[in-house]
This record gives C-alpha cells, structure tokens and sequence, in this order.
C-alpha cells in the first residue's frame, strides 16, 4: 500500500466508511414503523468521532437521515435508549474498547482501511 501520512490515512479511511454507510437505508427506517425519512443520509456516530479508536468500528457508526440525526442529536437520550433497544449489547461492546487506552498510529490506520475496504466491499 501507499505511505500516506497519518491525516491522509484517516482521510481516505472516513471517504470509505463515511460513503458506506451514506449509500445505506437510514436505520430509523427499519426500526420505527411511523418514520417519515428526510431523504439525505449522513454517516453517524455514537460516541464522539474524536476518538480514533472508535471512530470507524461499526458499533459506533449509523446510517440516518438528516432529520433523525438532528432529533437524536437532540436528545441523546433517546438515541442510546434506541440503540440499546435495538442493538442490545452494541453500546456495551462500544464502551468495553473505549476502557482500553491507546494511541491510534499511522500503521494502525493503513491496516485498519485494507481490512474495511474487503468488509465493506466483500
């Protein structure tokens, strides 16, 4: 693979994850029967996208459209009780990474797009 620098990595891992699920139906749809869809799908996070370690796994990321991310955020209290909802254990695992502490390198990026690359594409 290429060497790109750290912010090209991180770069080119959210154009991959980010159009993914951007391509994706907005899970409210499949979730809440009386959800009228605002049409543009946006890629979301749980928890912050600061965090590089959480930032691309997919407990953390949703497809919804604009109007739901706008209402979940919110309340975000009502997408946790949501997600847990739906998702049981999806928040439990989410929170079991973030107890680990490590920086995210550059070589962690790279790997961690070839391997989302054959997931998402595969």
């Amino acid at each position: 693979m290429k060497k790109y620098s750290s912010k090209s990595a991180k770069g080119k891992l959210d154009k991959l994850v980010g159009e993914h699920y951007r391509k994706q139906p907005c899970d409210c749809i499949k979730t809440m029967p009386n959800h009228t869809c605002a049409g543009r799908i946006e890629w979301v996070h749980l928890k912050t996208r600061a965090i590089l370690k959480t930032r691309w796994m997919s407990e953390n990321c949703f497809s919804l459209c604009s109007k739901a991310h706008f209402g979940f955020h919110q309340h975000p209290d009502f997408f946790v009780d949501w997600v847990n909802r739906n998702w049981p254990g999806r928040i439990d695992k989410l929170n079991e990474a973030l107890q680990t502490l490590y920086s995210v390198k550059k070589s962690d990026m790279e790997e961690l797009y070839e391997l989302k690359r054959k997931e998402l594409n595969g």
